[in-house]
């Protein structure tokens, strides 16, 4: 069924995300840890985005009823570790374990609100965002996001704020990337996650529910162009971290 394939679209762009960045993750921070150059530039791009990060497993555990026994929003460890939401849940409890998946991918909520409230703060001008249709293909879809990203990059270059913006927002959005160890924790809650909205998704296919299908779609839009955003900042950060690690320690 094809709004099986849309939700399908919607989670298989996240767990590239995540994916690709722990990979990168687990090569790269072994050689920013050995220079003092980058070391000390990777630490000082968390200062805000490790907090929002944490916060946002914290806010989703509390969701949850879930029972929080230590956090520690920053810290510098040479393992890479900045930070961490220690939590005890009951696994008989359904909605705890459903819990699970939204905890782990809580980051990319958080930062997502901070992009969209900042934005409105800071007055950015990115009006101009398309959205894809049901009936679009494959090669429209990338068009779309292709389209957005370059509005924003524009935007972005044409006022010294907006620039400010970008910058801000993308070392935020490199922090609030989900761990492997909350990768791993998403895996104990999506089986139930996902077997439950399938489930609603096929509903809504088999009963011809048009507008709730067009909400998903337009869901799907936004999503994957925030986390082309995403990744495209993961992939520049990771860049400028291994030119600082080039630099010889005194």
């Amino acid at each position: 069924m094809k709004i099986l394939l849309i939700f399908a679209c919607l989670i298989l762009p996240i767990a590239f995300v995540i994916g690709m960045h722990n990979l990168i993750a687990h090569f790269m921070i072994p050689r920013v840890m050995r220079s003092q150059a980058s070391r000390s530039l990777y630490f000082i791009s968390a200062f805000i985005g490790v907090p929002i990060h944490e916060l946002s497993h914290a806010f989703f555990a509390v969701l949850f009823r879930h029972k929080i026994d230590k956090m520690c929003l920053f810290q510098r460890e040479s393992s890479g570790r900045l930070g961490y939401v220690q939590h005890r849940w009951n696994t008989r409890s359904l909605y705890q374990v459903i819990g699970l998946f939204f905890i782990a991918i809580a980051p990319l909520f958080g930062a997502g609100l901070v992009i969209v409230l900042s934005r409105y703060s800071f007055n950015i001008p990115i009006e101009g965002f398309h959205y894809t249709t049901q009936n679009a293909n494959l090669v429209d879809m990338v068009k779309v996001i292709y389209s957005n990203m370059t509005i924003l990059t524009h935007s972005a270059m044409g006022q010294w704020h907006a620039f400010a913006w970008l910058i801000a927002m993308s070392l935020i959005s490199f922090h609030c990337i989900p761990s492997r160890t909350d990768f791993n924790h998403a895996l104990k809650g999506s089986f139930i996650v996902l077997a439950v909205i399938s489930l609603l998704l096929v509903s809504f296919d088999v009963l011809n529910f048009q507008s709730a299908s067009s909400i998903i779609f337009v869901v799907w839009s936004v999503s994957v162009t925030m986390l082309s955003l995403v990744f495209v900042s993961s992939l520049l950060w990771w860049g400028i971290l291994l030119l600082f690690s080039s630099i010889p320690s005194r």
